[in-house]
């Protein structure tokens, strides 16, 4: 399905020869490893409302931002937080990398974008 859910996530930590593999593979902790996920992780509720908010902007637009990487299409039985897999790989190739100020400054930003429109 392209994607991994938290099941099965905690799953993976359960059988000791995946574990290793994946403690191996990433040289992170376990305590790495959940925090991880839980940084990249997508609830399907929200996915669901971004989605759907997307598809009625890009049918009013024909120019709409897309992010680097697309969420998986949810089927409607899907729930709870998952990763995509394709972002789970490309974040972990980037996971050594430093975030260098522009970033940081661009993301406190939309922060603050975001926490002005929670108050209102």
């Amino acid at each position: 399905s392209g994607t991994i859910s938290e099941e099965e996530w905690d799953a993976m930590f359960q059988d000791a020869g995946i574990f290793d593999e994946l403690r191996s593979c990433t040289a992170m902790s376990e305590k790495d490893l959940r925090e991880f996920f839980n940084c990249i992780a997508i609830d399907t509720s929200l996915a669901r409302r971004r989605a759907s908010s997307n598809f009625s902007k890009s049918a009013s637009s024909s120019a709409a931002a897309s992010p680097s990487v697309e969420p998986a299409p949810l089927s409607k039985a899907m729930t709870g937080r998952y990763i995509n897999y394709e972002a789970f790989i490309k974040h972990l190739k980037n996971e050594g990398e430093n975030a260098d100020k522009r970033s940081v400054l661009s993301i406190l930003a939309r922060m603050q974008h975001l926490e002005g429109i929670l108050e209102k």
